[in-house]
């Protein structure tokens, strides 16, 4: 995961201040709330001179408090556009090269969802002409369900993205979602958003709310998402910010203690079909080993070898390694390669 910290964690600091928190924690970028950065009148060249002296990401979360793209009234809708073209326009000048938007909501009751729908879409057109006009990708957020949300499934939001260009991608809230529901179905995720939630506190650091956490982090922990630790916090020292890594870390380890490790192996060569595919998915559970041969080897998978000829050599698939074997090789070694290690055998037959 790409560790962002959200704006919000951070409110009443200034642009140095949020940087000295993230570089301090090791984090890798802050998303910048735009809302945020017009209230507190941040400047632009100071963001971008900060960001860089701190080797910090950046991208932004688009005007979403007061707007509504899908407003019945015309003019709510034409200022909310304005004010998401706005937040684009502040992105590209700050150099994040990634903007989050709402969908907007139903004005009316659920009878009025086709309406709502088609101006949703003519919106969306519209936003997605300045986004490759500025060279900036938009990640719509899934809503949670509640009473005039719009886009509140997967494949609601899908039917909306799918046909348009690679500048319309996805993201979640964690506090918002059927965990299955957006891992299995969503399309084009390249964003998430974690905290926790209670009745009484919607912005909750993690693990001291309803969500379950550490099912949701064993299974995302290796996918390439920016990922926004999220929330609303005034407080001196960022405690929300300090108990969301604290969370984090410990998970961590414990997944660290638990990783199952795993052999996989074929006779069929490492550019097999499917061999990459059934690693992508081991990686969710553990570490993952690849030992196959270069080539198509079949009905030799019971060979001994002279460990003299085997040659490690770096694989294309994450966290793994192969290990070429010879056209040839001498019959009269007793050494076979899968001694060697201790793990979890998968064979691809």
């Amino acid at each position: 995961m790409k560790l962002y910290a959200s704006s919000t964690l951070m409110w009443g600091k200034g642009i140095r201040e949020m940087a000295q928190l993230a570089h301090e924690f090791h984090l890798d970028g802050i998303e910048l709330w735009a809302e945020q950065a017009w209230f507190c009148h941040m400047n632009t060249r100071e963001i971008v001179q900060v960001l860089k002296q701190y080797g910090l990401d950046v991208t932004v979360h688009a005007a979403s408090w007061d707007t509504n793209i899908c407003s019945l009234n015309e003019r709510i809708r034409r200022k909310s556009l304005e004010e998401i073209f706005r937040s684009i326009i502040f992105a590209d000048a700050i150099q994040a090269k990634n903007v989050t938007v709402h969908p907007g909501k139903r004005t009316l009751s659920a009878e009025w969802t086709l309406w709502h729908e088609k101006i949703l879409n003519q919106s969306l057109d519209q936003l997605e002409e300045i986004a490759n006009h500025y060279g900036i990708t938009l990640s719509v957020e899934l809503m949670e369900e509640v009473d005039k949300e719009l886009i509140t499934t997967a494949a609601a939001l899908n039917r909306f993205i799918t046909h348009r260009s690679e500048a319309i991608q996805t993201t979640f809230h964690i506090t918002h979602i059927s965990l299955d529901n957006v891992l299995n179905d969503l399309q084009r995720v390249n964003k998430m958003y974690l905290r926790d939630s209670t009745l009484e506190q919607p912005h909750a650091p993690l693990g001291d709310g309803k969500i379950k956490q550490k099912q949701f982090l064993e299974r995302i922990m290796n996918k390439d998402y920016i990922t926004v630790l999220d929330g609303f916090d005034t407080s001196e020292n960022a405690w929300m910010l300090q108990k969301h890594l604290s969370y984090l870390e410990t998970c961590r380890q414990a997944m660290e203690e638990i990783k199952l490790k795993f052999l996989v192996t074929n006779d069929d060569g490492s550019f097999a079909p499917g061999l990459e595919a059934l690693v992508e998915v081991l990686l969710h559970f553990g570490e993952v080993h690849v030992v196959c041969p270069d080539q198509e080897s079949s009905a030799v998978s019971h060979s001994t070898l002279d460990p003299r000829f085997i040659l490690l050599i770096a694989f294309i698939l994450p966290y793994s390694m192969c290990l070429p074997f010879p056209k040839a090789f001498p019959p009269h070694f007793g050494h076979s390669v899968a001694d060697v290690f201790s793990f979890i055998h998968v064979s691809l037959l």
